[in-house]
């Protein structure tokens, strides 16, 4: 291959690579004039109570906060189902330290009493 050949094939994929990036920048700016449209939208929107449409960042701090509350209601959901299970645990605890005293005589023997269990 020549040196003007290579050259040739040089600029050309220079160019090719410009066009892209360029195309690129384009749908960047055309994306960011309609996130300013939108915002402006939202600035000039009358304070009656209506507003422009969201724009895609509220929109994904509002999926994010949903997402949150949801697992913040099934941890509470957990705890609650926890708590009642260590209640029940605690019943039947109390329960056969109940029928113990009552087997040993319900305390009433010093030698026979054990120390409380902490």
């Amino acid at each position: 291959m020549s040196k003007n050949c290579k050259v040739t094939l040089e600029i050309e994929a220079i160019e090719e690579q410009w066009r892209t990036e360029s195309a690129e920048l384009v749908t960047a700016v055309a994306r960011l004039q309609d996130e300013n449209k939108r915002l402006r939208r939202t600035i000039n929107a009358p304070a009656d109570g209506t507003s422009a449409p969201p724009s895609p960042a509220r929109e994904h701090d509002q999926e994010v906060l949903s997402r949150l509350s949801s697992t913040a209601e099934k941890q509470r959901a957990t705890l609650r189902n926890q708590e009642s299970q260590l209640q029940e645990k605690q019943q039947l605890i109390d329960s056969k330290k109940g029928k113990k005293g009552a087997f040993m005589g319900g305390g009433s023997h010093p030698c026979t009493r054990l120390p409380p269990t902490p």
